[in-house]
């Protein structure tokens, strides 16, 4: 038996912290793949911008389109297009291999529901 096997079988409290990660590591999949299936490129590539922000301590994202369209299962063109209308819009700056977000909050106007589901802020009224 592993460390890890005994830590898990024998403390309670690894036991519900590993289980908690697993749940909500289930529940982002689940969520991901309801996004999928019924929303538009823009909103499941605003829904990831917005958990990546989440996750990193900056505005720029580095990634290129072609990573980026493998990532939500899209054609590098229509991600391409997609990126032109936001920075068009003035939420982004889109650059070769990097995304930076200028504006957050518009980005979460155009957000869908999904990206608000599971996490702790809710979605602002107006």
């Amino acid at each position: 038996m592993s460390i890890l096997q005994r830590e898990y079988l024998f403390c309670p409290v690894y036991m519900r912290v590993a289980m908690t990660a697993m749940r909500r590591m289930l529940m982002q999949l689940s969520q991901s793949i309801a996004c999928g299936k019924h929303h538009s490129l823009e909103q499941q590539l605003i829904r990831w911008m917005l958990i990546t922000l989440d996750r990193i301590s900056t505005s720029k994202i580095a990634i290129t389109h072609k990573e980026l369209s493998g990532i939500l299962g899209f054609r590098r063109e229509a991600m391409t297009l997609s990126l032109k209308r936001l920075t068009g819009l003035g939420y982004i700056e889109s650059r070769r291999g990097e995304i930076e977000v200028i504006n957050r909050k518009g980005l979460e106007a155009l957000s869908c529901d999904c990206y608000w589901i599971g996490q702790e802020k809710k979605r602002p009224v107006g």
